[in-house]
């Protein structure tokens, strides 16, 4: 037997109802039955709100797993060696975790090699006019002249992370930063 081609149902009568409970109506090109507009109205609310439940849960991981990097790197600017005090108001504005590989590329977004604490004007300086000679020196000096061809044979990487893995990810960042937070006190 035929099924609707949006809700599902079994095509048992000439106008099956909807999983709302609308009837559905027969598509002339296609001959499928479809779903009338309140239906599809409801099923973009659902795509939304998952949609939303991936973006909580991609700028969760994202935001634990920067307070990480700031913290793993003791709230110290790696490029001009500022320091901000974690206490202070407005602390995660005035440090940055700042990525030599830029954030576009997806398989370097979360890499903690390739991020490291910056202060705002260093990351900003380093946006609009390219990596600095000091972050090129202090990478190489802590991870080795590898690491640049680490780099560039990771960013063309191509990475999906599913929604479940942004959660996955987000619990394992906010985990991870728990533990330095509570080794410091």
């Amino acid at each position: 037997m035929r099924t609707c081609g949006q809700c599902g149902n079994l095509d048992k009568r000439k106008n099956p109802p909807c999983k709302v409970g609308l009837p559905c109506y027969k598509s002339e090109k296609t001959g499928e039955y479809i779903r009338p507009n309140k239906c599809k109205k409801k099923a973009l609310k659902a795509k939304i709100s998952r949609q939303m439940a991936i973006k909580n849960a991609r700028n969760r991981a994202i935001d634990a797993f920067q307070m990480w990097v700031r913290y793993r790197d003791n709230w110290t600017c790696v490029v001009c060696g500022k320091h901000i005090d974690p206490d202070q108001e407005g602390a995660k504005h005035l440090m940055h975790a700042g990525h030599y590989i830029s954030r576009k590329y997806k398989s370097l977004l979360m890499d903690p090699k390739n991020c490291n604490s910056q202060c705002r004007l260093c990351n900003w300086k380093q946006n609009l006019e390219g990596v600095d000679e000091r972050y090129t020196k202090y990478v190489i000096d802590k991870y080795g002249v590898s690491i640049l061809d680490y780099y560039n044979k990771k960013k063309n990487e191509i990475k999906k992370i599913s929604s479940y893995e942004w959660a996955e990810l987000a619990n394992y960042w906010e985990n991870e930063l728990k533990e330095i937070i509570d080794k410091r006190k």
